[in-house]
C-alpha cells in the first residue's frame, strides 16, 4: 500500500509541476510528499526528477514509467 502512496504522489508531482502543490493537493506535508518520492525513487532505482531551485522536470526514466504508472492508478481506482 505504501508503494501506491507513492506512485501517486509521483503522479500529482508529475501534473502539478510541484511538490508543494501536490502536497497541498494530496493534504500533506510537503516532507511527506518529497519521502515519498525518494522511497519510489529507491524502489526503481532511478531518479525521477530533476529538481533545482527554480523548476522540477521529470528525467527520461520519469518520462518514461508516467505513462504506465498512470494506466495502473487507473485501473487499481
Amino acid at each position: 500500500m505504501n508503494t501506491l502512496l507513492n506512485i501517486k504522489a509521483f503522479l500529482v508531482v508529475a501534473r502539478t509541476g510541484s511538490f508543494s502543490a501536490a502536497a497541498r493537493e494530496l493534504t500533506v506535508a510537503p516532507s511527506v510528499v518529497t519521502k515519498r518520492i525518494t522511497r519510489l525513487e529507491e524502489q526503481m532505482g532511478a531518479q525521477l526528477f530533476i529538481r533545482s531551485t527554480r523548476a522540477l522536470t521529470l528525467t527520461p526514466a520519469g518520462e518514461r514509467l508516467l505513462p504506465s504508472l498512470q494506466r495502473l492508478v487507473g485501473e487499481l481506482e
